[in-house]
């Protein structure tokens, strides 16, 4: 049954509204991409969107129904149609995963809104909830479109099956929301039915004006080219190339049509481009918390080497005690931390990376700064600085370890101070301190390092993260201090 639709009659209430261009998240529903209409749905400036979470600029329901479709392109499950309510408006949500190259995982799904809100509501229309989505888990399993149906839908195939001015019902459409409902008739922007490949073959004629040439380029056939761009001229209702017997030539609305199709095909090939660097680890964020991060040092070489391999991944340093950085990691500000010791929490993975020999700094007027080495009941009546940031905690439990029950009460002076402070502090005979051998390499004058001669054993630092935490940037930096490790214990 066919149901005519006059000229004109989307300022109907039965009509929906156009469809909005896509955005593109990736798994942290961050945006990698975004149209000036979906900017506009969120009430955001363009700019202000790109590189955001969806969390911060949409509710909680529509970060949830984008989190669903992650998982279920993991489960290997037929792409879900939803409807969501936002704003007091409604929408049709299509969804379409992104691939990267490792695996073919999916790393990114391209979204697509049709505003329905004042669409016509069939007896056959499912029920939604009040958030938005369906009521029932039958309902939003059940309604599933199938990869082959969905294909056809989005290469045009169902409204081939009717007029340009026509809506189609059939068995098939009576368990859906008809799509014909969710997109505008004539007149209204058709983005939503045009395919990627549609728009490619349009782009390759544009530039070769010949269909021939431009099939070959594309290794398809002529037929096909010459077919999809004449249904794309039926669908806009105005012819987009003048044919003549030696090749083609632009119309006006089809010189308009390329110009912008070509910076919107460049602004897809671009988000793809960039969630495929980002599933290598190539392009994104990664944020280090350090005690220090010394010149020179296994740790300062490990980031100087990632930054040098990984330039357009962004590396952020926070330093901070092993309590600080630890803190700000559980709360998702941090992806991981570098600490002294050999922790193990409950909530994180932790590994070794590296260890250091443990030295005292003396001033270089002490009694023992010319020996070879140093003991701790060498040690035991002197004064040591201690900082309260960086290691300040684990150097004052580990001197209170040596020290405590051996002899007096050992004297600590803890001191808020930075590293360059307490080593001057040191040099003009203020007291001693203990510290990894990498503060070896800063060689502040009037300050003597000296190795301990009974410590048994170096000071061991791992690397904190969360299993949680699946992300390849920090995936390439934890194998690049691994094989680093490795290659200086071969040493």
């Amino acid at each position: 049954m066919k149901k005519r639709v006059k000229e004109g009659s989307m300022t109907s209430p039965s009509a929906p509204s156009p469809a909005l261009p896509i955005c593109v998240l990736d798994r942290d529903t961050r945006y990698l991409a975004a149209s000036p209409g979906y900017a506009k749905l969120c009430g955001t400036p363009l700019h202000a969107v790109t590189g955001k979470l969806m969390l911060d600029l949409c509710p909680p329901e529509l970060v949830d129904s984008a989190r669903r479709d992650f998982s279920a392109f993991d489960a290997g499950k037929c792409i879900q149609k939803h409807k969501i309510a936002y704003r007091g408006r409604d929408f049709l949500v299509l969804v379409n995963p992104v691939y990267g190259d490792i695996g073919g995982a999916v790393v990114a799904i391209s979204v697509a809104l049709t505003d329905i809100s004042n669409a016509g509501k069939s007896k056959t229309t499912p029920h939604f909830g009040a958030v938005g989505f369906p009521s029932s888990t039958s309902e939003r399993t059940g309604e599933g479109i199938d990869a082959d149906e969905r294909s056809r839908l989005l290469d045009g195939d169902e409204f081939a099956k009717c007029s340009e001015t026509s809506i189609c019902h059939n068995s098939r459409d009576e368990k859906r929301i008809s799509i014909q409902e969710s997109f505008a008739r004539r007149g209204s922007s058709l983005g939503s039915r045009i395919t990627l490949t549609a728009l490619v073959q349009t782009l390759a004629v544009a530039e070769y004006l010949n269909f021939r040439h431009a099939a070959n380029a594309l290794g398809v056939s002529q037929s096909s080219v010459s077919e999809r761009i004449k249904a794309l001229e039926d669908t806009f209702g105005i012819p987009l190339f003048e044919r003549h017997a030696r090749g083609v030539k632009l119309t006006d609305a089809g010189r308009h049509f390329v110009e912008q199709a070509t910076m919107g095909v460049a602004q897809l090939d671009h988000a793809v481009k960039t969630i495929g660097m980002m599933a290598r680890g190539d392009r994104g964020r990664l944020r280090i918390g350090v005690h220090a991060l010394i010149p020179g040092s296994f740790l300062a070489e490990v980031v100087g080497q990632y930054h040098a391999q990984y330039p357009d991944v962004d590396v952020e340093i926070v330093e901070g005690t092993a309590s600080e950085v630890v803190s700000q990691l559980r709360v998702g500000r941090l992806d991981v931390a570098f600490v002294a010791g050999t922790p193990e929490y409950p909530d994180f993975h932790s590994t070794c990376i590296w260890v250091e020999p443990l030295v005292v700094a003396l001033p270089a007027s002490h009694p023992l700064a010319d020996r070879n080495g140093v003991t701790w009941a060498d040690l035991a009546a002197e004064a040591f600085l201690v900082r309260h940031g960086g290691t300040g905690p684990q150097v004052h439990d580990h001197i209170l370890l040596r020290l405590a029950g051996r002899w007096l009460s050992p004297s600590i002076l803890r001191l808020a101070v930075e590293r360059g402070s307490l080593l001057s502090m040191i040099a003009q005979g203020y007291g001693v301190t203990i510290a990894g051998n990498a503060h070896t390499l800063i060689r502040p004058p009037g300050v003597v390092f000296l190795p301990f001669l009974d410590e048994p054993e170096p000071v061991p630092f791992s690397a904190v993260w969360s299993p949680h935490n699946r992300g390849a940037v920090l995936r390439n930096l934890l194998d690049l201090a691994n094989q680093k490790s490795r290659a200086a214990r071969a040493t």
